[in-house]
C-alpha cells in the first residue's frame, strides 16, 4: 500500500504542487506537508531511497523547497523539508552545484553579505578569527582588510 501510495505521489508530481502552493495551506496542513515529505524521503528499499531517486531526476522539486525561504509564512515548513533533503549526498550535491544557490549566495537577503558577516560580534571577540579573513580576501586579491567597529554592523 505504501509503495503505491509513493508511486502516484510521482506520477501525479504531487510533491511540487505541495511545494508550490504550501503557502495556501493553514499551519496544521503544512506540518502535514512536512511529514509527508520526510516519511518518502526516509523511505528505503534495500538499499535505495526510492524519493531521492525521484527528486534527483525532478530538481525543480529541490529548487521549490530551497525557494520556500524566500516568503515568511513557509520558510520553516520548507527548511524541514530541505533539511531532511539535504540529509542525501546526491541531493545536497544537486543544490550546491546548482545556478539558484549561487544566484541565492550572491544576492538573497536570506544569507548574509560578506561584510555583515565581517562584523557580527561574535568575530571580534576572537582576533584569530579576523586574522585568518584577512589572509583569505587578501589572497583573493581584497586588500581592504575588514575593519573593527566594536561589534556593531556600520
Amino acid at each position: 500500500l505504501v509503495a503505491q501510495l509513493a508511486t502516484e505521489t510521482y506520477s501525479t508530481d504531487l510533491l511540487y504542487y505541495l511545494l508550490v502552493n504550501m503557502h495556501k495551506l493553514e499551519f496544521e496542513a503544512r506540518k502535514d506537508v512536512v511529514q509527508i515529505f520526510n516519511n518518502l524521503l526516509r523511505r528505503q528499499i534495500g538499499a535505495r531511497f526510492p524519493t531521492v531517486e525521484y527528486l534527483s531526476n525532478k530538481k525543480d522539486i529541490l529548487f521549490a523547497a530551497f525557494e520556500g525561504y524566500n516568503n515568511e509564512e513557509i520558510a520553516l515548513n520548507t527548511s524541514m523539508i530541505l533539511r531532511e533533503m539535504l540529509r542525501h549526498e546526491t541531493l545536497a550535491k544537486i543544490l550546491l552545484q546548482s545556478e539558484q544557490y549561487a544566484s541565492c549566495v550572491m544576492v538573497s537577503p536570506c544569507v548574509l553579505t560578506h561584510s555583515q558577516i565581517l562584523h557580527l560580534p561574535a568575530l571580534h571577540r576572537d582576533n584569530n578569527v579576523l586574522r585568518i579573513l584577512r589572509s583569505v580576501r587578501q589572497s583573493q586579491g581584497d586588500t581592504h582588510p575588514p575593519q573593527n567597529h566594536g561589534g556593531r554592523i556600520p
